[in-house]
């Protein structure tokens, strides 16, 4: 198994449009990792043994724009 690193990155700038302040904003969860196994189906005496029953979802990208007036 490899070891679980999180980093996540998050960077906004906020822009001004008249009497309207635009944020937009850029998020990345989980940087560093790439379909980290996070569990797995121990019981040996199951149809379903050793299974990947869970996995961390590498580099998940997040935009959006906050709105203020």
């Amino acid at each position: 198994m490899k070891t679980f690193v999180r980093l996540d990155f998050h960077v906004e700038r906020p822009v001004f449009a008249g009497t309207a302040r635009l944020v937009p904003a850029l998020d990345v969860f989980n940087v560093m990792n790439s379909n980290t196994l996070q569990a797995l189906q121990r019981t040996q005496n199951a149809q379903t043994a050793n299974q990947i029953s869970a996995v961390v979802a590498p580099r998940v990208v997040r935009f959006g724009v906050r709105v203020s007036w």
